[in-house]
């Protein structure tokens, strides 16, 4: 049985919107000397990461409800993490630590939020990882 045009676009897509979010890190590495620059690019990276968040989200909720039980298990960690990132992420922003431009004197919240990218990016790979394997086993028995 081949691939539903739904997982192709459920794996692929994400990726997508991901390269498009990490294209500007790579693009414009060499001159990333400025904090406010990096934190721009912090900032389109996370517009990117908040897409692929929702849409993680909503994938996982609906491949939980049609799971079969060998695999919910996955799918219940999935909104767990997915829950405690969003929680993290809006308490930041509840702070007022998002100020466009970055003060001079908060600097360090541009790694910080840098870090925390990090952890989304793992988790990201680590569901298109587990979600490729997924697809591949409702799709070949």
């Amino acid at each position: 049985m081949k691939k539903s045009i739904w997982s192709n676009a459920d794996m692929y897509g994400q990726m997508l919107v991901w390269l498009l979010s990490v294209v500007p890190f790579i693009f414009f590495f060499s001159s990333l000397f400025k904090a406010n620059d990096f934190y721009m690019l912090l900032l389109v990276h996370g517009l990117g990461l908040l897409i692929i968040g929702v849409w993680q989200m909503v994938s996982t909720l609906i491949n939980l409800l049609l799971a079969a039980d060998e695999f919910k298990g996955f799918f219940r960690k999935n909104i767990l993490i997915g829950t405690v990132l969003a929680v993290l992420f809006f308490c930041w922003v509840y702070s007022g630590n998002f100020k466009i431009p970055l003060p001079a004197t908060k600097t360090y919240y541009s790694y910080i939020l840098g870090l925390y990218f990090l952890l989304v990016d793992i988790a990201a790979i680590r569901y298109w990882k587990y979600i490729g394997h997924y697809y591949k086993q409702i799709n070949h028995g």
